[in-house]
């Protein structure tokens, strides 16, 4: 027990050490639709996706979680984590917040689950950590309840992280 839960710290503390990372190239690249000069983020080495990050610190710690996780999105990772936590008193740092819901433009191809996004729980109230907007970075924010502007109908699925502690993928 003691070992994972220093796993378990490692991971969320891994996780952090991206804050500031950029979502997408794209969303910040001169000509963009809403960015018509480029940003500063433009030239960064990295870009982490809500999916992104998990898959990233995974691949990071992958000798102390003892496999590789995937290249599947936020409902490969969902599907990799058979532990549902109730309610959010079960959740413990580094857990996996999910959300499911519904695109509103119909262009948008249909994610399995209807799984659009997922962020690490901080374990502090609501606290959580992720890349959530397109034109944002990986952050930290005060409540994994939020609006978006991309999709609609969310449903929050809450998911331990402890098999992956104990090397089972």
């Amino acid at each position: 027990p003691d070992q994972r839960w220093w796993l378990r710290m490692k991971f969320l503390e891994q996780a952090k050490s991206y804050i500031g990372v950029p979502y997408a190239k794209k969303y910040h690249e001169p000509g963009n639709i809403t960015c018509t000069t480029g940003t500063p983020e433009y030239e960064s080495p990295l870009f982490l996706d809500c999916c992104g990050l998990i898959r990233k610190v995974m691949r990071d710690l992958k000798d102390d979680f003892g496999f590789v996780i995937g290249p599947g999105n936020q409902a490969y990772q969902y599907d990799m984590l058979p532990l549902v936590l109730t309610s959010e008193e079960e959740m413990k740092p580094g857990d996996l917040v999910f959300i499911s819901g519904t695109y509103f433009s119909p262009k948008r191809k249909r994610q399995i689950h209807d799984m659009v996004h997922v962020e690490i729980w901080l374990g502090d109230g609501e606290r959580s950590l992720g890349a959530r907007w397109q034109q944002g970075k990986v952050q930290a924010f005060q409540s994994y309840k939020f609006v978006s502007t991309s999709y609609g109908e969310m449903k929050y699925h809450f998911k331990s992280i402890e098999t992956w502690l104990q090397g089972i993928c």
